[in-house]
């Protein structure tokens, strides 16, 4: 538990004006340049222990919850959002394409199912038309006989 008087120390430290200029810059410095980069920033800011002992564990612990939450530094987020803006162009137009593909094998098939349907209704019909010509032979011999 907290007790009273850590309580008071982080009331004053987040009312402290410089403190909160310097955990401005800290969090900055975490978007524009990530983690590591804060955390050399405080390491190096002459204010870091004028606050209170354990002023820059706790920036530490600020690190660490970020880090744990899937904190990424704005360069790092723009990059990856142009990435993912780059593939789903690329994926829109494989899409497209895989699109006219199907199309043009489905235009083929058809074509070729068609070719077939056509050639088996022509051999169909010519088979009609030589048993129509056999029986009429057959009909004709037979009056003539």
């Amino acid at each position: 538990m907290m007790d009273q008087n850590l309580i008071k120390s982080m009331v004053d430290l987040f009312n402290n004006p410089i403190f909160q200029k310097c955990s401005m810059d800290f969090f900055s410095k975490m978007q524009d340049g990530g983690l590591d980069d804060a955390k050399k920033y405080w390491s190096l800011s002459p204010h870091k222990n004028q606050f209170f002992d354990g002023s820059t564990d706790m920036m530490e612990q600020f690190s660490k919850f970020y880090a744990t939450m899937g904190f990424v530094p704005s360069w790092k987020y723009d990059k990856l959002k142009e990435e993912n803006e780059k593939l789903q162009k690329e994926n829109q137009f494989l899409k497209d394409t895989i699109s006219q593909l199907n199309l043009k094998v489905f235009e083929e098939g058809s074509k070729k199912i068609q070719d077939v349907w056509t050639s088996t209704i022509e051999a169909q019909m010519s088979i009609g038309k030589e048993l129509a010509q056999n029986f009429l032979g057959m009909v004709k011999n037979k009056e003539d006989k």
